[in-house]
Parts: structure tokens; C-alpha cells; sequence
């Protein structure tokens, strides 16, 4: 049982071999005494990272429609997991994402999660009292981003003076959400989908929340690696309402600014295109924009 293993000892492992990646902690995979072939990552400087991740990934696994890892131990410095013994990707295994991701997002409650937890190394807050999705996206997701980038001096006054315009945009945009909330995985990338076993899709490295669905959807479009087929069956199980392209504009907009703050500068040009191709999405401009 997880619970009667008072620490994990790296030691234990057998052919320890550092696991290249996108990880956001040292990861290595290695053979336990009995056998089994782990997957470990460590937080030396226990940061909460992998005590979220493993929140996340076990809210998955409770949601019943998409398989996860298998957690072995868990503690605020080390999370040992299951290794996934991986094959190619084929039409059945985008079937089968989309059809796991649709019950995925029919699982509900109220916005947000009980926890803030993690966007990469970058803190995700989720509790809040927004009533609306609009109000929680700009509060919860945009805002802190920005005042990362202002931190880092990256975000600037000639960007600052649109902060208005770009609020009401936002949640004008957003307005338009009446689904209920559905829980997300947060980080939907084509690295954190794996194919098992039997095409089985498997999730990894979950940033969840309930939030709308068609984030997790915008996501798999921000860097592409998702076939056809998985938007096709997606859609034909739960079709998208009018005005997802200019919602997938301003979801995607906040892993833009999640990316300036972890890598840099050298984003913040994509950030800047996208503030404006959000504003150019409105035929109306905000009260006083003239003033901004």
C-alpha cells in the first residue's frame, strides 16, 4: 500500500537510466526489486509540482474514461509511476481519444478545482468565487500570467495600455460559454497523450481543473500531432458551439503567456500577435477605448 512506504529510495531501482524529455522535475526510469519497470520523478527542492500532478492524475483515474499511470508512491518529493510500454499511433487510438475525452468532459462541477496546482513549472490558480467562466478565465488564468511577464519585465507599457481593451474582448468572447463546466486536462499537448498497449490512449501530466471543454481541444491545436479523425469523432459525439475559432484564440492565448513566462522573451512576439488578433475578432470596441 502507497500509504506504508515511508520514503522511496532511489536506490531500490535497478538499470536506473535518466528519462530524456519534457518533464518538468529529473526523471528517470528504472526496474523495482519485483520487477516492475517505474517511471520516477524527483522534486529535490519540493516545490508541490509532483503532489499536484499526482492530485490531478488521480482525478483522472476517478473519472473513469480515459486510462493514467498507475501511482506506485507518492510524496512531495518523489512520484513513481507505472513505465508505459508505448506503441504507434493508429486510427483505433484517435477513436478511442476522442470517445475517453468526450466522457472526460462530461464529468461537471462548479468552475475551477479545490487545489491550485501547476502549468509546467508555472503555478495554476483554481479556487476562486467567479460565477461566470468569462470572470474566472481573466482572473484565474490571464491576469496571473501577466503579472508573471510584469515581473520579468517582459510585459511592458506599451503592451500595458491595452489591458482594457483586451479584458472586455475576452470576456465578450467568452460570454457566449453556457455548457457547464467539464473537467479538463489541462494540458492536452501531443507529448502528454501516450499510446499504450492495444491503442490504448493513455493521459500524462495533467493540469486539471473544470473549466470549459473546448480548452483542452484548443490546446491539441497549438502545437498540432492530433490526426483527423480524433476531431471528427470528437465533434460527431459533442459538436462545437458557433464561435469556437475565437474562442481557441483566447484559450491559446494563455499557454502563449505561460510560455513567456517559463522561456522568455523570445515569446513574447507571438503573445503580442495574438493580443491583437484578438481584438481585430470585434466589429465593437469597449466604452472609453479610444482613451487606452
Amino acid at each position: 500500500m502507497l500509504g506504508k512506504i515511508p520514503d522511496f529510495d532511489i536506490s531500490q531501482l535497478q538499470k536506473l537510466k535518466k528519462a530524456d524529455g519534457a518533464s518538468q522535475t529529473p526523471a528517470y526510469f528504472g526496474i523495482m526489486a519485483d520487477g516492475r519497470k517505474v517511471f520516477v520523478k524527483e522534486d529535490r527542492e519540493g516545490t508541490g509540482l509532483l503532489e499536484a500532478e499526482a492530485d490531478g492524475l488521480m482525478a483522472l483515474r476517478n473519472a473513469d474514461a480515459l486510462r493514467v499511470p498507475e501511482i506506485i508512491f507518492r510524496s512531495r518529493h518523489w512520484l513513481v509511476m507505472e513505465a508505459i510500454e508505448r506503441e504507434a499511433a493508429g486510427d483505433a487510438f484517435w477513436t478511442l481519444l476522442a470517445e475517453g475525452l468526450v466522457r472526460l468532459h462530461r464529468t461537471t462541477g462548479p468552475w475551477g478545482w479545490p487545489r491550485n496546482n501547476f502549468i509546467g513549472r508555472s503555478p495554476q490558480y483554481n479556487k476562486g468565487a467567479q460565477n461566470s467562466w468569462a470572470e474566472f478565465f481573466w482572473e484565474q488564468r490571464i491576469l496571473p500570467q501577466l503579472d508573471g511577464l510584469r515581473a520579468r519585465e517582459i510585459w511592458t507599457a506599451a503592451e500595458e495600455k491595452w489591458l482594457a481593451v483586451l479584458e472586455y474582448h475576452v470576456k465578450r468572447i467568452l460570454a457566449d460559454v453556457h455548457e457547464p463546466p467539464s473537467l479538463l486536462h489541462g494540458d492536452l499537448w501531443s507529448g502528454n497523450v501516450l499510446c499504450g498497449w492495444q491503442q490504448t490512449p493513455i493521459l500524462i501530466d495533467p493540469a486539471v481543473y473544470l473549466g470549459h471543454r473546448e480548452t483542452d481541444l484548443a490546446m491539441t491545436e497549438l502545437f498540432g500531432g492530433f490526426a483527423r479523425s480524433f476531431y471528427q469523432r470528437y465533434k460527431e459525439l459533442w459538436p462545437l458551439a458557433p464561435g469556437y475559432p475565437a474562442r481557441r484564440l483566447v484559450y491559446n492565448f494563455y499557454h502563449k503567456l505561460n510560455h513567456a513566462n517559463l522561456y522568455g522573451s523570445g515569446y513574447i512576439w507571438d503573445v503580442k500577435k495574438t493580443l491583437l488578433d484578438i481584438v481585430k475578432l470585434a466589429d465593437v470596441q469597449p466604452p472609453m477605448a479610444e482613451n487606452v
